[in-house]
């Protein structure tokens, strides 16, 4: 921001600065308090109805005045309204209001509160209906010529003119003395056609437009007798409904023909259309020059600024080369010592797993032996055990004849009481033999 910019902008400053709704409120309080709407205004002038919402209190109408173009809006009440003819020459008396609008415009609105009616329908219907056409066009829109000849020259294209010149004439002298160099920019057609029979000029101006290959048509004619058949309404409406923008090259420049109107452009005289031409080919190609020129130095320093970008950028890739390429070798340095050391580990892996298999077979061996000798031994253990059980048996064969040996013994010694001796030794006897049985058992 500039020292001026920053010195108006600072608190202390004495310059006020305000806001556009800020503008436009002083500017309503000001008009409000001039109290213009406490003096009634008469005014004369043409009145023309206009189309309005039934719904509305008022309508807004035009008063033209009776000698120019000039108008004013008027909010006439549909009381008053009722009782006009459109077209009427009237004295309207009414206050004048004025209001600041969102935009930044200042409208005038009469606000009528009488009406005296000079004379009924001081214009034929013929003048209306041309009225209606100009608003038609106004509603519609003009063409904007100069801007679409410009742009198509601008990009290096001829643009396709149709000269509409009438029958007879010898306008087209005056036209080519006036448009210079231009013929080699613009693509000129000429047609020819009776401005006297309006049927035949409708005719024509609707084939030219519809055939969609003109950027402009021109109506070409210089002044005198028979001019005024340009006004005739079949031809002015014609001319409101083309698509194509028409540009009016026809009188002098003080005739005065109601079909400059409603044309998109108006050049002065034929000899002014074809000046118009040749101005607009030099200006449009200087216009090129300077911009091609403003251009090569645009594309200059955006060639530079491209350098400059792809020079830090170039610096950034290598800098970002340089690290990738450390990190990289980093990388397989220790990819290499990583490598080196499992390589070592698989080695020590393999000459363990070799042990292992080695210690594995031996003890697999030793289990073997072992299981044979157990299976051995206990071959051995059960020809004991047999051999046991077999003496086992006999042993009990043998008590249980000492036992019988023993009754029968006992049963002797019952018998033989009185013999004590003998049975002390009998009985001596039978215990040395229990207790030799117990032994061998």
């Amino acid at each position: 921001m500039s020292d001026k910019i920053h010195d108006l902008l600072a608190p202390n400053s004495q310059v006020q600065i305000y806001n556009p709704s800020e503008l436009l409120n002083i500017f309503s309080d000001i008009l409000a308090r001039q109290n213009t709407s406490s003096k009634v205004i008469y005014m004369r002038g043409v009145y023309h109805k206009q189309k309005f919402n039934p719904g509305w209190a008022a309508a807004y109408d035009i008063l033209r005045d009776e000698h120019d173009q000039q108008e004013l809006t008027m909010m006439m009440p549909l009381s008053l309204r009722d009782e006009l003819k459109d077209g009427s020459l009237v004295v309207v008396g009414g206050t004048l209001t004025r209001k600041v609008s969102a935009k930044g415009y200042i409208q005038l609105v009469f606000q009528v509160s009488r009406v005296d009616v000079v004379k009924d329908q001081v214009i034929s219907e013929d003048d209306m209906r041309r009225s209606e056409l100009r608003t038609q066009k106004s509603q519609s829109g003009y063409r904007n010529v100069d801007a679409l000849l410009e742009e198509i020259l601008f990009r290096g294209e001829k643009p396709k003119v149709a000269l509409i010149f009438a029958s007879t004439s010898i306008t087209m002298a005056d036209f080519d003395a006036g448009k210079d160099a231009a013929a080699t920019n613009i693509d000129f057609y000429e047609h020819r056609v009776s401005f006297a029979k309006s049927e035949d000029l409708v005719s024509k101006l609707k084939d030219l437009d519809s055939e969609e290959n003109y950027d402009v048509l021109a109506l070409v004619r210089g002044g005198g007798g028979g001019i005024e058949a340009l006004d005739d309404l079949n031809v002015l409406e014609c001319v409101v409904g083309l698509n194509t923008p028409l540009i009016c090259a026809v009188g002098h420049v003080d005739e005065k023909i109601f079909i400059k109107n409603l044309a998109d452009k108006v050049a002065p005289t034929p000899n002014g259309l074809g000046t118009y031409f040749s101005n607009m080919v030099e200006t449009v190609i200087q216009k090129r020059n300077n911009s091609r020129a403003a251009l090569v130095e645009e594309v200059k320093k955006q060639y530079i600024r491209q350098i400059e970008t792809a020079e830090k950028q170039n610096k950034t890739l290598q800098e970002q080369v340089e690290k990738m390429t450390k990190a990289s070798a980093e990388a397989q340095a220790n990819f290499k010592a990583q490598s080196e050391a499992l390589t070592k580990q698989l080695a020590t892996l393999q000459e363990n797993l070799k042990g292992l298999q080695k210690t594995n077979e031996d003890q697999a061996k030793k289990f073997n032996d072992t299981i044979a000798e157990m299976q051995k031994t206990n071959s051995s253990l059960q020809e004991s055990i047999s051999k046991l059980t077999l003496q086992n048996a006999q042993s009990q064969t043998e008590l249980t004849i000492a036992k019988k040996l023993s009754s029968d013994l006992e049963s002797s010694l019952s018998s033989a009481k009185s013999n004590t001796i003998k049975g002390v030794v009998i009985t001596a006897i039978v215990v040395i033999v229990a207790m030799s049985i117990l032994f061998l058992i």
